[in-house]
Formats: structure tokens, sequence, C-alpha cells
């Protein structure tokens, strides 16, 4: 187990629940039971379902549970075990997802898998980022990332480091209408970053450049997006000390 990432064993997670639901396709789903915050894990947080499929392909899946619209994968990877589940695309998604997690469970780290657009020029369609503060297009306060999850992303990912990144309400599709001095954009990560902030978790994005927030982008180019960010976490979590 990593010195910095207390990571739950993957039958923990799920070892108190209170509804078992039987879906049509037959696939068993645990309803999530509030017991389960006496178990501290490291979550992984994807926006949608492009990111998410992109870290599942990568991983063993051992438990599902739910609660409301929200899917909790307890999963392994490299004999490490962690939670992963989709915050939904924007701000309010992101918020309301994010605060029943920090609710229900015991998120000892959070770190967030996704895609985002490029406004530095100099980035490339397909590097991963790690932005070191996250500012709004609201005017919230700016949030740093945590110091030692970034020092880890450093030492055990070939990552970007980039100074900021900034999350817009909407797609963005001309960054002249972004402050100076950003070098990528998102939907999520500044509303997740501040709410890790206000529970005292430990948090970082690894962000993959999918376009260059241009509204040029295919869907190929966010699944290409998705599956190198989804290895950048996998490469953190299993290398990071």
């Amino acid at each position: 187990m990593k010195k910095h990432l207390d990571i739950i064993a993957p039958t923990a997670f799920l070892v108190l629940v209170i509804v078992v639901v039987l879906l049509q396709d037959s696939e068993r789903v645990l309803t999530c039971n509030p017991a389960a915050t006496v178990y501290p894990s490291t979550f992984v947080v994807t926006a949608f379902a492009i990111e998410e499929q992109a870290l599942l392909e990568r991983v063993q899946v051992v438990d599902t549970c739910e609660l409301g619209d929200t899917r909790y994968h307890t999963v392994t990877f490299a004999n490490e075990s962690f939670v992963t589940y989709m915050s939904g695309m924007g701000p309010e998604a992101a918020a309301a997802t994010t605060k029943q997690t920090f609710d229900t469970f015991r998120v000892r780290t959070l770190i967030f898998s996704g895609i985002a657009g490029a406004v530095d020029e100099a980035l490339a369609v397909g590097s991963t980022t790690v932005a070191t503060t996250w500012y709004s297009t609201t005017g919230a306060p700016p949030v740093t990332i945590d110091a030692t999850l970034f020092a880890g992303a450093l030492a055990s990912t070939t990552a970007t480091t980039v100074p900021a990144g900034i999350t817009a309400g909407e797609f963005v599709t001309d960054t002249s209408t972004l402050p100076d001095g950003m070098d990528i954009v998102d939907m999520e990560t500044h509303t997740i970053a501040t709410l890790a902030a206000e529970e005292g978790v430990p948090f970082i994005a690894f962000r993959t450049v999918s376009d260059r927030a241009d509204g040029t982008h295919t869907e190929d180019d966010l699944k290409r997006a998705a599956v190198e960010s989804a290895r950048a976490t996998l490469q953190f979590l299993e290398n990071y000390e």
C-alpha cells in the first residue's frame, strides 16, 4: 500500500448495503449505505461516459453500488483498490455528485481523470496536463492543487504541468472569452477542487487535451484523450509513493 494513499480493500467498500436492485439486464446493483462511510478510500471521478469507460476498461470492477443516478464502482488495479464514479457534466452536476460523495463516504483522496480544451496553443492534442491552480469563469476564488499530490504526479507520471486551468459553465468555443494566462479549460474541475478543499480532502486533476476549445473536436478525439488521461491516472495510482 502506498505511503500517502490509504486505499480500502476491494470488498470493504460494499460490505454494508441495504437494498438489492435487479436491473432488466440482470446486473445486480447494490444501493450504497451511508454506513459505508467508515471505510476511507481514494476516489477517482470522471465527468461523462467516455471518460469513465476509458478508466473502467483498464481496471477490474469488484463491486458496484448506486445512490440516485450515480454509480460507484469499487475497482482494483495493480494490486491497489479505489472507487470511481461520474460527476456528470458541468459545474452544477459536479457540485451535486461531489457533495453527495463527501456526505456519504469517507474520501481520503480525490483524483479527476478526464479531458480538457487547450487554451495555450503550445499544448498538443493528446498531452496530459496537471494544472497547479484552477480558476472559474464565475470569478470564484482560485483553488491550488494539493502540493503533495502534485509532487507525486511529477515524480510518477509524464504529465505536463501547467500553471492555470479554468472551469466554465458551458463549452468554450472561443478562447478569447477567457481571462489571460489560462492554459486549459473544462467544465468541472474548479467546482470539485473547491468542495474538496472545503472538506480538507487532497485533490488533483489529470486533464488530457482533446481539442483547441474551438468546437472542432470529434468523438474519436475525445476517446483518445480520455484514454491518455486514464493511463496517467492509473500510472499515478500505481507508482505514487
